[in-house]
Protein backbone atom coordinates (compact mmCIF):
# COMPACT_ATOMS: atom_id res chain seq x y z
CA UNK A 1 0.00 0.00 0.00
CA UNK A 2 1.05 3.62 -0.46
CA UNK A 3 -1.00 5.49 2.11
CA UNK A 4 0.13 9.08 2.57
CA UNK A 5 -0.56 11.70 5.20
CA UNK A 6 -0.44 11.59 8.99
CA UNK A 7 -2.00 9.52 11.75
CA UNK A 8 -4.97 11.31 13.28
CA UNK A 9 -4.94 12.07 16.99
CA UNK A 10 -8.38 10.51 17.10
CA UNK A 11 -6.66 7.13 17.14
CA UNK A 12 -6.53 7.57 20.91
CA UNK A 13 -10.32 7.22 20.98
CA UNK A 14 -10.06 3.51 20.12
CA UNK A 15 -9.34 2.06 23.58
CA UNK A 16 -9.84 -1.58 22.55
CA UNK A 17 -7.40 -1.44 19.68
CA UNK A 18 -4.84 -4.27 20.02
CA UNK A 19 -2.85 -4.07 16.79
CA UNK A 20 -1.70 -1.28 14.48
CA UNK A 21 0.13 -2.11 11.27
CA UNK A 22 0.96 0.75 8.90
CA UNK A 23 4.22 -0.77 7.72
CA UNK A 24 5.62 0.20 4.31
CA UNK A 25 3.60 3.32 3.49
CA UNK A 26 4.33 7.01 3.02
CA UNK A 27 3.01 8.26 6.32
CA UNK A 28 4.80 11.24 7.79
CA UNK A 29 4.65 13.68 10.66
CA UNK A 30 4.94 12.80 14.31
CA UNK A 31 3.55 9.69 15.94
CA UNK A 32 0.60 11.17 17.90
CA UNK A 33 0.91 11.11 21.70
CA UNK A 34 -2.61 9.83 21.93
CA UNK A 35 -1.40 6.44 20.73
CA UNK A 36 0.15 5.98 24.20
CA UNK A 37 -3.34 5.78 25.71
CA UNK A 38 -4.13 2.52 23.94
CA UNK A 39 -3.67 0.24 26.95
CA UNK A 40 -4.72 -2.89 25.08
CA UNK A 41 -2.19 -2.42 22.32
CA UNK A 42 0.04 -5.45 21.78
CA UNK A 43 1.42 -4.90 18.28
CA UNK A 44 2.65 -1.61 16.81
CA UNK A 45 4.28 -1.65 13.39
CA UNK A 46 5.00 1.73 11.82
CA UNK A 47 8.19 0.66 10.05
CA UNK A 48 9.30 1.92 6.63
CA UNK A 49 7.53 5.25 6.64
CA UNK A 50 8.65 8.85 7.04
CA UNK A 51 7.68 9.49 10.65
CA UNK A 52 9.63 12.15 12.50
CA UNK A 53 9.69 13.49 16.01
CA UNK A 54 10.15 11.49 19.18
CA UNK A 55 8.96 8.10 20.33
CA UNK A 56 5.83 8.60 22.46
CA UNK A 57 5.64 7.59 26.12
CA UNK A 58 5.51 3.87 26.65
CA UNK A 59 4.22 3.85 30.23
CA UNK A 60 0.70 2.56 29.42
CA UNK A 61 1.79 -0.21 27.05
CA UNK A 62 2.05 -2.91 29.66
CA UNK A 63 0.70 -5.53 27.23
CA UNK A 64 2.91 -4.52 24.31
CA UNK A 65 4.76 -7.42 22.66
CA UNK A 66 6.01 -5.95 19.38
CA UNK A 67 7.29 -2.46 18.52
CA UNK A 68 8.57 -1.88 14.99
CA UNK A 69 9.63 1.69 14.26
CA UNK A 70 12.58 0.94 11.98
CA UNK A 71 13.37 2.86 8.81
CA UNK A 72 11.90 6.21 9.82
CA UNK A 73 13.31 9.62 10.80
CA UNK A 74 12.67 9.53 14.53
CA UNK A 75 14.85 11.63 16.81
CA UNK A 76 15.39 12.02 20.53
CA UNK A 77 16.26 9.36 23.09
CA UNK A 78 14.84 6.04 24.14
CA UNK A 79 12.12 6.65 26.76
CA UNK A 80 13.21 5.65 30.27
CA UNK A 81 9.88 3.93 30.84
CA UNK A 82 10.88 1.18 28.43
CA UNK A 83 11.58 -0.77 31.63
CA UNK A 84 7.78 -1.06 32.13
CA UNK A 85 7.42 -3.17 28.99
CA UNK A 86 7.91 -6.50 30.71
CA UNK A 87 6.08 -8.41 27.97
CA UNK A 88 7.90 -6.81 25.07
CA UNK A 89 9.42 -9.48 22.82
CA UNK A 90 10.67 -7.53 19.78
CA UNK A 91 11.93 -3.95 19.79
CA UNK A 92 13.26 -2.60 16.49
CA UNK A 93 14.21 1.05 15.92
CA UNK A 94 16.87 0.36 13.28
CA UNK A 95 17.73 3.20 10.86
CA UNK A 96 16.53 6.31 12.68
CA UNK A 97 18.30 9.31 14.19
CA UNK A 98 18.01 8.43 17.87
CA UNK A 99 20.63 9.75 20.27
CA UNK A 100 21.64 9.50 23.89
CA UNK A 101 22.65 6.40 25.81
CA UNK A 102 21.01 3.02 26.05
CA UNK A 103 19.08 3.16 29.36
CA UNK A 104 20.24 0.81 32.12
CA UNK A 105 16.61 -0.10 32.72
CA UNK A 106 16.66 -2.07 29.45
CA UNK A 107 17.61 -5.07 31.56
CA UNK A 108 14.09 -5.14 33.04
CA UNK A 109 12.56 -6.13 29.71
CA UNK A 110 12.78 -9.76 30.75
CA UNK A 111 10.69 -11.06 27.81
CA UNK A 112 12.79 -9.34 25.16
CA UNK A 113 14.07 -11.73 22.47
CA UNK A 114 15.10 -9.38 19.64
CA UNK A 115 16.48 -5.87 20.10
CA UNK A 116 17.79 -3.89 17.14
CA UNK A 117 19.09 -0.37 17.83
CA UNK A 118 21.49 -0.31 14.89
CA UNK A 119 22.16 2.61 12.52
CA UNK A 120 21.36 5.38 14.97
CA UNK A 121 23.49 7.80 16.96
CA UNK A 122 23.49 6.17 20.38
CA UNK A 123 26.56 6.90 22.47
CA UNK A 124 28.02 5.88 25.79
CA UNK A 125 28.90 2.41 27.02
CA UNK A 126 26.86 -0.74 26.59
CA UNK A 127 24.95 -1.03 29.89
CA UNK A 128 25.95 -4.00 32.03
CA UNK A 129 22.29 -4.79 32.76
CA UNK A 130 21.80 -5.78 29.15
CA UNK A 131 23.56 -9.04 29.99
CA UNK A 132 20.54 -10.12 32.09
CA UNK A 133 18.33 -10.37 29.02
CA UNK A 134 17.41 -13.81 27.68
CA UNK A 135 17.78 -12.42 24.21
CA UNK A 136 18.42 -14.21 20.92
CA UNK A 137 19.32 -11.22 18.73
CA UNK A 138 21.22 -8.13 19.89
CA UNK A 139 22.18 -5.61 17.22
CA UNK A 140 23.80 -2.35 18.29
CA UNK A 141 25.85 -1.78 15.14
CA UNK A 142 26.68 1.55 13.50
CA UNK A 143 26.35 3.81 16.48
CA UNK A 144 28.85 5.77 18.58
CA UNK A 145 29.14 3.34 21.45
CA UNK A 146 32.47 3.17 23.23
CA UNK A 147 34.09 1.37 26.12
CA UNK A 148 34.54 -2.37 26.51
CA UNK A 149 32.35 -5.29 25.63
CA UNK A 150 30.55 -6.18 28.89
CA UNK A 151 32.51 -8.85 30.73
CA UNK A 152 29.26 -10.60 31.76
CA UNK A 153 28.14 -11.08 28.17
CA UNK A 154 28.49 -14.86 28.51
CA UNK A 155 25.34 -14.78 30.67
CA UNK A 156 23.32 -14.27 27.48
CA UNK A 157 23.21 -17.99 26.81
CA UNK A 158 20.28 -17.74 24.38
CA UNK A 159 22.17 -15.36 22.13
CA UNK A 160 22.21 -16.47 18.48
CA UNK A 161 23.11 -13.17 16.74
CA UNK A 162 25.45 -10.56 18.23
CA UNK A 163 26.24 -7.48 16.15
CA UNK A 164 28.31 -4.73 17.78
CA UNK A 165 30.04 -3.68 14.57
CA UNK A 166 31.08 -0.17 13.53
CA UNK A 167 31.24 1.49 16.89
CA UNK A 168 34.20 2.69 18.96
CA UNK A 169 34.50 -0.27 21.28
CA UNK A 170 37.98 -0.92 22.66
CA UNK A 171 39.83 -3.33 24.87
CA UNK A 172 40.44 -7.04 24.50
CA UNK A 173 38.01 -9.59 23.13
CA UNK A 174 36.49 -11.25 26.23
CA UNK A 175 37.45 -14.95 26.30
CA UNK A 176 34.04 -15.57 27.93
CA UNK A 177 32.46 -14.97 24.53
CA UNK A 178 33.51 -18.53 23.85
CA UNK A 179 30.85 -19.70 26.30
CA UNK A 180 28.10 -18.55 23.93
CA UNK A 181 27.72 -22.04 22.51
CA UNK A 182 24.41 -21.30 20.77
CA UNK A 183 25.63 -18.26 18.88
CA UNK A 184 25.29 -18.40 15.10
CA UNK A 185 26.55 -14.98 13.99
CA UNK A 186 29.04 -12.67 15.69
CA UNK A 187 30.04 -9.37 14.09
CA UNK A 188 32.54 -7.17 15.91
CA UNK A 189 34.10 -5.50 12.87
CA UNK A 190 34.96 -1.83 12.62
CA UNK A 191 35.88 -1.14 16.23
CA UNK A 192 39.16 -0.52 18.06
CA UNK A 193 39.49 -3.91 19.68
CA UNK A 194 43.00 -5.01 20.56
CA UNK A 195 44.86 -8.07 21.73
CA UNK A 196 44.67 -11.65 20.45
CA UNK A 197 41.75 -13.68 19.25
CA UNK A 198 40.96 -15.88 22.26
CA UNK A 199 41.42 -19.65 21.68
CA UNK A 200 38.10 -20.01 23.52
CA UNK A 201 36.37 -18.88 20.33
CA UNK A 202 36.88 -22.44 19.16
CA UNK A 203 34.15 -23.50 21.63
CA UNK A 204 31.40 -21.70 19.68
CA UNK A 205 30.67 -24.81 17.67
CA UNK A 206 27.39 -23.48 16.23
CA UNK A 207 29.04 -20.38 14.79
CA UNK A 208 28.41 -19.74 11.08
CA UNK A 209 29.61 -16.13 10.67
CA UNK A 210 32.59 -14.57 12.44
CA UNK A 211 33.56 -11.02 11.43
CA UNK A 212 36.48 -9.41 13.24
CA UNK A 213 37.86 -7.26 10.42
CA UNK A 214 38.90 -3.61 10.75
CA UNK A 215 40.15 -3.76 14.32
CA UNK A 216 43.62 -3.73 15.89
CA UNK A 217 43.89 -7.39 16.77
CA UNK A 218 47.33 -8.92 17.19
CA UNK A 219 48.87 -12.32 17.75
CA UNK A 220 48.34 -15.52 15.80
CA UNK A 221 45.18 -16.93 14.26
CA UNK A 222 44.27 -19.58 16.86
CA UNK A 223 44.30 -23.13 15.55
CA UNK A 224 41.19 -23.74 17.67
CA UNK A 225 39.12 -21.95 15.01
CA UNK A 226 39.46 -25.21 13.10
CA UNK A 227 36.96 -26.69 15.59
CA UNK A 228 34.22 -24.51 14.10
CA UNK A 229 33.03 -27.13 11.64
CA UNK A 230 29.85 -25.16 10.84
CA UNK A 231 31.73 -21.96 10.07
CA UNK A 232 30.60 -20.47 6.76
CA UNK A 233 32.18 -16.99 6.75
CA UNK A 234 35.44 -15.90 8.42
CA UNK A 235 36.73 -12.34 7.99
CA UNK A 236 39.88 -11.26 9.82
CA UNK A 237 40.99 -8.55 7.38
CA UNK A 238 42.68 -5.27 8.30
CA UNK A 239 44.24 -6.25 11.59
CA UNK A 240 47.79 -6.90 12.76
CA UNK A 241 47.64 -10.67 12.93
CA UNK A 242 50.94 -12.46 12.41
CA UNK A 243 52.40 -15.91 12.13
CA UNK A 244 51.29 -18.70 9.82
CA UNK A 245 47.85 -19.57 8.53
CA UNK A 246 46.90 -22.58 10.68
CA UNK A 247 46.37 -25.86 8.86
CA UNK A 248 43.46 -26.62 11.18
CA UNK A 249 41.31 -24.14 9.27
CA UNK A 250 41.02 -26.85 6.62
CA UNK A 251 38.78 -28.72 9.10
CA UNK A 252 36.10 -26.07 8.50
CA UNK A 253 34.56 -28.08 5.70
CA UNK A 254 31.63 -25.68 5.29
CA UNK A 255 33.80 -22.57 4.99
CA UNK A 256 32.61 -20.49 2.05
CA UNK A 257 34.55 -17.23 2.55
CA UNK A 258 37.96 -16.64 4.09
CA UNK A 259 39.41 -13.12 4.16
CA UNK A 260 42.71 -12.33 5.90
CA UNK A 261 43.55 -9.28 3.74
CA UNK A 262 46.07 -6.76 5.09
CA UNK A 263 47.62 -8.50 8.06
CA UNK A 264 51.21 -9.56 8.73
CA UNK A 265 50.92 -13.27 8.02
CA UNK A 266 54.00 -15.17 6.87
CA UNK A 267 54.90 -18.57 5.51
CA UNK A 268 53.12 -20.63 2.91
CA UNK A 269 49.50 -21.51 2.27
CA UNK A 270 48.65 -24.87 3.87
CA UNK A 271 48.44 -27.67 1.33
CA UNK A 272 45.43 -28.97 3.27
CA UNK A 273 43.37 -26.07 1.94
CA UNK A 274 42.54 -28.29 -1.01
CA UNK A 275 39.98 -29.93 1.31
CA UNK A 276 37.90 -26.76 1.46
CA UNK A 277 35.57 -27.82 -1.32
CA UNK A 278 32.83 -25.38 -0.25
CA UNK A 279 35.07 -22.32 -0.51
CA UNK A 280 34.00 -19.75 -3.10
CA UNK A 281 35.90 -16.62 -1.99
CA UNK A 282 39.51 -16.60 -0.78
CA UNK A 283 41.39 -13.38 -0.06
CA UNK A 284 44.96 -13.72 1.25
CA UNK A 285 46.16 -10.39 -0.15
CA UNK A 286 48.51 -7.84 1.44
CA UNK A 287 50.49 -10.14 3.71
CA UNK A 288 53.99 -11.59 3.60
CA UNK A 289 53.09 -15.04 2.29
CA UNK A 290 55.75 -16.68 0.17
CA UNK A 291 56.76 -19.76 -1.74
CA UNK A 292 55.37 -21.09 -5.02
CA UNK A 293 51.80 -20.23 -5.87
CA UNK A 294 50.01 -23.12 -4.13
CA UNK A 295 48.52 -25.65 -6.52
CA UNK A 296 46.27 -26.76 -3.66
CA UNK A 297 44.17 -23.66 -4.25
CA UNK A 298 43.45 -24.75 -7.81
CA UNK A 299 41.74 -27.84 -6.39
CA UNK A 300 39.12 -25.79 -4.58
CA UNK A 301 36.82 -26.34 -7.49
CA UNK A 302 34.06 -23.92 -6.41
CA UNK A 303 36.26 -20.84 -6.11
CA UNK A 304 34.84 -17.79 -7.85
CA UNK A 305 37.19 -15.21 -6.30
CA UNK A 306 40.91 -15.71 -5.67
CA UNK A 307 43.05 -12.81 -4.45
CA UNK A 308 46.72 -13.48 -3.65
CA UNK A 309 47.95 -9.99 -4.49
CA UNK A 310 50.61 -8.03 -2.60
CA UNK A 311 52.50 -11.00 -1.23
CA UNK A 312 55.82 -12.64 -2.06
CA UNK A 313 54.68 -15.67 -4.05
CA UNK A 314 57.20 -16.82 -6.63
CA UNK A 315 57.55 -19.28 -9.46
CA UNK A 316 55.11 -19.91 -12.30
CA UNK A 317 51.35 -19.67 -12.31
CA UNK A 318 50.23 -23.31 -12.25
CA UNK A 319 48.48 -24.44 -15.40
CA UNK A 320 45.82 -26.07 -13.20
CA UNK A 321 44.43 -22.55 -12.63
CA UNK A 322 42.35 -23.29 -15.70
CA UNK A 323 40.52 -26.04 -13.79
CA UNK A 324 38.67 -23.49 -11.65
CA UNK A 325 35.58 -23.61 -13.81
CA UNK A 326 33.62 -21.08 -11.70
CA UNK A 327 36.38 -18.49 -11.33
CA UNK A 328 35.16 -14.92 -11.85
CA UNK A 329 37.97 -12.80 -10.36
CA UNK A 330 41.68 -13.59 -10.27
CA UNK A 331 44.19 -11.18 -8.70
CA UNK A 332 47.84 -12.24 -8.57
CA UNK A 333 49.34 -8.76 -8.81
CA UNK A 334 52.39 -7.49 -6.91
CA UNK A 335 54.17 -10.78 -6.35
CA UNK A 336 57.34 -12.35 -7.74
CA UNK A 337 55.68 -14.72 -10.18
CA UNK A 338 57.59 -15.66 -13.32
CA UNK A 339 57.18 -17.91 -16.32
CA UNK A 340 54.47 -17.61 -18.90
CA UNK A 341 50.79 -16.84 -18.61
CA UNK A 342 49.16 -20.29 -18.76
CA UNK A 343 47.07 -20.79 -21.87
CA UNK A 344 44.74 -22.93 -19.72
CA UNK A 345 43.08 -19.67 -18.61
CA UNK A 346 41.31 -19.95 -21.94
CA UNK A 347 39.25 -22.76 -20.40
CA UNK A 348 37.37 -20.12 -18.42
CA UNK A 349 35.86 -18.48 -21.48
CA UNK A 350 32.30 -18.37 -20.17
CA UNK A 351 33.00 -17.29 -16.59
CA UNK A 352 36.05 -15.20 -15.73
CA UNK A 353 35.47 -11.43 -15.63
CA UNK A 354 38.64 -9.96 -14.07
CA UNK A 355 42.34 -10.88 -14.34
CA UNK A 356 45.11 -8.87 -12.68
CA UNK A 357 48.66 -10.21 -13.02
CA UNK A 358 50.42 -6.84 -12.95
CA UNK A 359 53.74 -6.15 -11.23
CA UNK A 360 55.28 -9.60 -11.53
CA UNK A 361 58.05 -11.06 -13.70
CA UNK A 362 55.91 -12.90 -16.23
CA UNK A 363 57.47 -13.44 -19.63
CA UNK A 364 56.63 -14.83 -23.02
CA UNK A 365 53.72 -13.87 -25.21
CA UNK A 366 50.13 -13.14 -24.27
CA UNK A 367 48.26 -16.38 -25.03
CA UNK A 368 45.76 -16.01 -27.82
CA UNK A 369 43.42 -18.14 -25.70
CA UNK A 370 42.74 -15.05 -23.59
CA UNK A 371 40.98 -13.46 -26.55
CA UNK A 372 38.28 -16.14 -26.20
CA UNK A 373 37.28 -15.07 -22.68
CA UNK A 374 33.89 -13.67 -23.57
CA UNK A 375 33.04 -12.13 -20.18
CA UNK A 376 36.44 -10.64 -19.43
CA UNK A 377 35.99 -6.91 -18.90
CA UNK A 378 39.07 -6.13 -16.76
CA UNK A 379 42.61 -7.17 -17.66
CA UNK A 380 45.86 -5.87 -16.20
CA UNK A 381 49.15 -7.37 -17.35
CA UNK A 382 51.22 -4.24 -16.82
CA UNK A 383 54.77 -4.15 -15.52
CA UNK A 384 55.99 -7.62 -16.42
CA UNK A 385 58.47 -8.88 -19.00
CA UNK A 386 55.97 -9.91 -21.66
CA UNK A 387 56.98 -9.82 -25.29
CA UNK A 388 55.52 -10.14 -28.76
CA UNK A 389 52.34 -8.65 -30.14
CA UNK A 390 49.37 -7.45 -28.13
CA UNK A 391 46.33 -9.34 -29.43
CA UNK A 392 43.66 -7.19 -31.01
CA UNK A 393 40.91 -9.73 -31.57
CA UNK A 394 37.59 -10.16 -29.80
CA UNK A 395 37.51 -9.01 -26.17
CA UNK A 396 40.94 -7.34 -26.36
CA UNK A 397 39.31 -4.37 -28.08
CA UNK A 398 37.88 -3.48 -24.65
CA UNK A 399 41.25 -2.89 -23.02
CA UNK A 400 43.25 0.30 -23.15
CA UNK A 401 46.99 0.31 -23.53
CA UNK A 402 47.28 0.88 -19.79
CA UNK A 403 46.56 -2.83 -19.40
CA UNK A 404 49.96 -3.57 -20.96
CA UNK A 405 52.15 -0.66 -19.88
CA UNK A 406 55.59 -1.43 -18.49
CA UNK A 407 56.38 -4.45 -20.69
CA UNK A 408 59.45 -3.28 -22.63
CA UNK A 409 59.31 -6.03 -25.24
CA UNK A 410 55.57 -5.98 -25.80
CA UNK A 411 54.24 -4.00 -28.73
CA UNK A 412 51.03 -3.55 -30.70
CA UNK A 413 50.46 -5.92 -33.59
CA UNK A 414 50.24 -2.91 -35.95
CA UNK A 415 51.80 0.60 -35.93
CA UNK A 416 50.15 3.07 -33.64
CA UNK A 417 49.13 6.51 -34.81
CA UNK A 418 49.28 9.04 -32.06
CA UNK A 419 48.36 12.71 -32.28
CA UNK A 420 49.39 15.42 -29.91
CA UNK A 421 46.34 17.33 -28.68
CA UNK A 422 48.25 19.38 -26.12
CA UNK A 423 47.58 23.12 -26.10
CA UNK A 424 50.49 24.93 -27.76
CA UNK A 425 51.83 28.36 -26.93
CA UNK A 426 52.17 30.73 -29.88
CA UNK A 427 55.94 30.71 -29.67
CA UNK A 428 56.02 26.92 -29.71
CA UNK A 429 53.52 26.41 -32.49
CA UNK A 430 56.07 25.02 -34.91
CA UNK A 431 56.07 21.22 -34.96
CA UNK A 432 58.29 18.56 -36.35
CA UNK A 433 57.09 15.44 -38.08
CA UNK A 434 59.00 12.26 -37.42
CA UNK A 435 58.28 8.95 -39.11
CA UNK A 436 58.36 5.42 -37.84
CA UNK A 437 61.91 4.22 -38.29
CA UNK A 438 63.28 0.73 -38.01
CA UNK A 439 66.92 0.75 -37.04
CA UNK A 440 68.88 -2.49 -37.13
CA UNK A 441 72.07 -2.31 -35.13
CA UNK A 442 74.97 -4.73 -34.77
CA UNK A 443 76.08 -4.42 -31.19
CA UNK A 444 78.23 -6.53 -28.93
CA UNK A 445 80.09 -4.25 -26.55
CA UNK A 446 78.44 -2.07 -23.88
CA UNK A 447 79.64 1.18 -25.47
CA UNK A 448 80.01 2.03 -29.15
CA UNK A 449 83.61 2.22 -30.27
CA UNK A 450 84.67 5.43 -32.01
CA UNK A 451 84.30 9.14 -31.61
CA UNK A 452 81.08 10.64 -30.32
CA UNK A 453 80.59 12.37 -33.66
CA UNK A 454 80.81 8.97 -35.40
CA UNK A 455 78.23 7.46 -33.11
CA UNK A 456 75.80 10.15 -34.19
CA UNK A 457 75.35 8.54 -37.54
CA UNK A 458 73.98 5.35 -36.03
CA UNK A 459 71.05 7.10 -34.34
CA UNK A 460 69.52 9.49 -36.80
CA UNK A 461 66.38 9.98 -34.77
CA UNK A 462 68.04 12.04 -31.99
CA UNK A 463 67.02 15.69 -31.96
CA UNK A 464 66.78 18.75 -29.74
CA UNK A 465 63.20 18.17 -28.74
CA UNK A 466 62.14 14.57 -28.41
CA UNK A 467 58.96 12.91 -27.15
CA UNK A 468 59.44 9.19 -26.79
CA UNK A 469 56.51 6.80 -27.13
CA UNK A 470 57.70 3.98 -24.92
CA UNK A 471 54.82 3.04 -22.64
CA UNK A 472 52.15 1.79 -25.03
CA UNK A 473 49.73 4.39 -23.70
CA UNK A 474 47.16 6.29 -25.71
CA UNK A 475 48.79 9.59 -24.69
CA UNK A 476 52.46 10.32 -25.41
CA UNK A 477 54.74 10.41 -22.41
CA UNK A 478 56.36 13.82 -22.01
CA UNK A 479 60.14 13.86 -22.02
CA UNK A 480 61.88 14.46 -18.70
CA UNK A 481 65.51 14.47 -17.73
CA UNK A 482 66.69 11.04 -16.64
CA UNK A 483 63.22 9.58 -16.93
CA UNK A 484 63.35 5.87 -16.12
CA UNK A 485 61.72 3.73 -18.77
CA UNK A 486 61.88 -0.08 -18.89
CA UNK A 487 64.30 -0.17 -15.95
CA UNK A 488 66.88 1.98 -17.75
CA UNK A 489 67.37 5.48 -19.11
CA UNK A 490 65.71 5.89 -22.48
CA UNK A 491 67.15 9.23 -23.59
CA UNK A 492 68.87 12.00 -21.76
CA UNK A 493 69.79 15.34 -23.21
CA UNK A 494 72.71 17.24 -21.75
CA UNK A 495 72.16 20.98 -21.63
CA UNK A 496 75.78 21.96 -22.18
CA UNK A 497 76.58 20.58 -25.63
CA UNK A 498 73.48 18.71 -26.70
CA UNK A 499 74.95 15.27 -26.00
CA UNK A 500 72.35 12.54 -25.77
CA UNK A 501 72.61 9.01 -24.50
CA UNK A 502 70.32 6.04 -24.97
CA UNK A 503 70.34 2.87 -22.91
CA UNK A 504 69.03 -0.40 -24.32
CA UNK A 505 69.68 -2.98 -21.67
CA UNK A 506 73.45 -3.16 -21.33
CA UNK A 507 74.14 -1.18 -24.51
CA UNK A 508 75.12 2.46 -24.06
CA UNK A 509 75.18 4.90 -26.99
CA UNK A 510 75.96 8.58 -26.97
CA UNK A 511 76.43 11.42 -29.43
CA UNK A 512 75.49 14.94 -30.42
CA UNK A 513 72.26 15.96 -31.99
CA UNK A 514 72.15 15.61 -35.76
CA UNK A 515 71.04 17.96 -38.49
CA UNK A 516 68.03 16.65 -40.37
CA UNK A 517 67.70 16.85 -44.15
CA UNK A 518 65.01 19.14 -45.43
CA UNK A 519 63.35 16.32 -47.30
CA UNK A 520 61.21 14.09 -45.13
CA UNK A 521 60.42 10.50 -45.80
CA UNK A 522 60.56 7.01 -44.36
CA UNK A 523 63.66 5.14 -45.26
CA UNK A 524 66.86 3.75 -43.93
CA UNK A 525 67.96 5.75 -40.92
CA UNK A 526 71.39 6.46 -42.36
CA UNK A 527 70.01 7.93 -45.59
CA UNK A 528 68.24 10.75 -43.75
CA UNK A 529 71.41 12.40 -42.46
CA UNK A 530 74.50 13.98 -43.91
CA UNK A 531 76.96 11.83 -42.05
CA UNK A 532 77.85 8.29 -42.88
CA UNK A 533 78.49 5.73 -40.21
CA UNK A 534 82.16 5.49 -39.26
CA UNK A 535 81.91 3.92 -35.82
CA UNK A 536 82.75 0.24 -35.42
CA UNK A 537 79.83 -2.00 -34.35
CA UNK A 538 79.77 -5.73 -34.30
CA UNK A 539 78.10 -8.63 -32.47
CA UNK A 540 74.47 -9.64 -32.10
CA UNK A 541 71.64 -8.01 -34.06
CA UNK A 542 69.03 -5.91 -32.26
CA UNK A 543 65.92 -4.43 -33.90
CA UNK A 544 64.52 -1.16 -32.65
CA UNK A 545 61.07 0.20 -33.31
CA UNK A 546 61.00 3.93 -32.70
CA UNK A 547 57.61 5.62 -32.65
CA UNK A 548 57.38 9.39 -32.88
CA UNK A 549 54.80 11.96 -33.94
CA UNK A 550 54.24 15.72 -34.28
CA UNK A 551 55.43 17.57 -31.18
CA UNK A 552 56.18 21.19 -30.31
CA UNK A 553 59.69 22.31 -29.46
CA UNK A 554 60.11 21.94 -25.71
CA UNK A 555 62.80 22.74 -23.22
CA UNK A 556 64.29 19.82 -21.36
Amino acid sequence: MNIEGTISRAIGDLPRLKSIDFRGNRLSGEIPREISKLKQLKHLDLAQNNFSGMIPELIHWSKMQYIGLHYNNLVGTLPDDICRLTKLSIFNVRYNHLTGSIPNSIGNCTSLKIMDLSFNHFSGEIPLNICYLHITTLSLSDNNLFGRIPYMIDMMQSLAILDLSNNRLSGFLPPLLGNLTHINQMNLQGNMLTGPIPPEFGQMTNLHYLELQDNKLTGHIPRELGNLTKLFHLNLANNFLEGHIPEHLSHCQNLNTLNVHKNQLIGTVPNTFKKLKSMTKLNLSSNYLEGPMPTALTRIINLDTLDLSHNQFSGPIPSSIGDLQYLLKLNLSNNNLDGVIPFSLGNLRNVIMEIDCSYNHLSGQIPMELTQLQNLFFLNLSYNNLSGDIPTANNFTRFSNLSFIGNPFLHPSSPISVSDDTNRDDENSKTRQWWIVYVSLLISVPTLVGKKEDANCCLGFLCNEFLCYTRLGTTPVGWKKREIVCRSYCLRRKDDDGLCDMSLGSVQMEGKELEQRSTAGAGHAGSRHRHRRRGRMEGRRISLLILSYPIPPTSV
